[in-house]
């Protein structure tokens, strides 16, 4: 769109000024990707939202003990890699002793957003990164 294309250069030209985006344009890309997410969700197989669903649960049960989002504030990806990692091996042993290993699934799932989270994957400077917006676009499309 037209308005986000604006509103999403870093600087503007007013009357030969240099001035940055005006947060009324930065509201606009924000409910421009918002808008995006949800019309996207309507093409989205309902297992893979099922799943995102169950890894929300089980952010939102750490939440109290962590004050929630706390790989934003202290993300070690190193850590997060290893915590992967493992979540991954615990997956595999309880699929050996017969189980599902659910639980530990959702965790590693988890794990592996907060990697993409941490490394600019999921969003840059102003919203959605430039992947996850053709993503958008995509099922966007099939919607439409």
């Amino acid at each position: 769109s037209a308005i986000v294309a604006q509103a999403t250069q870093s600087l503007q030209i007013d009357g030969g000024k240099v001035r940055p985006p005006s947060t009324r344009d930065l509201a606009l890309v924000e409910l421009y990707g918002r808008v995006q997410i949800l019309q996207a969700l309507v093409a989205v197989r309902p297992e893979v939202l099922a799943f995102a669903l169950l890894m929300e649960e089980r952010l939102r049960e750490k939440d109290a003990e962590r004050a929630g989002n706390s790989w934003q504030r202290r993300g070690n990806l190193r850590q997060i890699g290893i915590a992967l990692l493992s979540k991954a091996m615990a997956v595999d042993a309880a699929i050996i002793a017969g189980g599902h290993g659910l639980n530990h699934a959702v965790d590693a799932a988890n794990y592996a957003m907060m990697v993409a989270d941490l490394s600019g994957a999921l969003h840059d400077g102003l919203g959605l990164s430039p992947r996850l917006r053709a993503t958008l676009d995509s099922l966007g499309e099939e919607v439409r």
